[in-house]
């Protein structure tokens, strides 16, 4: 079938692929970034939404739910307790899962 042919490693696509699927759903939207006090998020969702903060070393530093109608979130998440850097916000829904990197200052 279809693939692609590298150092004689035969890559095929069967059904989707993670790519097309990016490129259809941009994720969500973030919002300033660098962040100080607060992000507001937002985007497409299926069913209830949640969000996880980690830090560099991967320690999870604030998780909750986000406000959803069902079929898209928008919300903000307060960072005023958290100390300056680099951290990873990852929204979560019952289909997928999207990691993003936010600096707070």
């Amino acid at each position: 079938g279809e693939g692609i042919y590298i150092d004689n490693i035969n890559l095929s696509v069967t059904g989707g692929s993670a790519v097309s699927d990016l490129q259809g759903n941009p994720g969500f939207i973030m919002y300033p970034n660098p962040a100080q006090d607060e992000v507001f998020v937002s985007g497409q969702s299926a069913g209830e939404t949640r969000f996880e903060l980690f830090n560099v070393i991967g320690a999870k530093v604030i998780s909750g739910v986000l406000k959803t109608d069902g079929a898209a979130f928008a919300d903000r998440i307060r960072l005023h307790d958290l100390e300056g850097g680099i951290y990873f916000l990852t929204i979560r829904d019952s289909e997928n899962a999207i990691t993003r990197k936010l600096h707070i200052r």
